[in-house]
């Protein structure tokens, strides 16, 4: 598997693709950041469009019974806390797997009436083979400058 996307990378990729500087794209995004945990703490989740819903889940709050070294049980309380629970937007989930959102947008393709998504999707389609030989050049280069080659 590739090497993950560090967030400078990102940032670089994500400035070019939206043609803006990067110090503008890393204002907006800890503007998100900071506007995503607000509106989690306060309202409990956050839905973006495209993307998928975020929400929060409180665990713990509760008594749990713990041994003891010489073999009694204790009970425990698990202070409350909160985690973030994810659930991705099928469009989303589709775009990752690299398939058409639906038989209908299969239909437009056969057609030639595509909309936004299908043309991103179809172009993400191509990208997807330049960014899998980026990614084994990269590999390649990786090896030799270890010696593997």
């Amino acid at each position: 598997m590739a090497k993950p996307l560090g967030f400078t990378e990102f940032m670089r990729r994500l400035s070019k693709k939206c043609k803006l500087s990067e110090k503008t794209v890393r204002k907006v995004y800890d503007n998100l950041f900071l506007l995503m945990a607000e509106e989690l703490r306060f309202t409990g989740s956050v839905k973006l469009k495209r993307i998928g819903t975020f929400t929060l889940v409180q665990r713990g709050g509760k008594d749990k019974m713990v041994p003891r070294p010489d073999g009694s049980l204790e009970s425990k309380f698990i202070e409350p806390y909160f985690t973030i629970h994810f659930k991705p937007v099928g469009e989303f989930h589709n775009y990752v797997n690299g398939k058409l959102v639906d038989k209908e947008a299969r239909k437009r393709v056969r057609k030639n009436e595509l909309n936004k998504s299908d043309k991103a999707l179809l172009k993400l389609t191509v990208e997807d083979k330049d960014r899998n030989l980026e990614i084994a050049l990269e590999k390649f280069a990786e090896e030799v400058k270890n010696g593997e080659r």
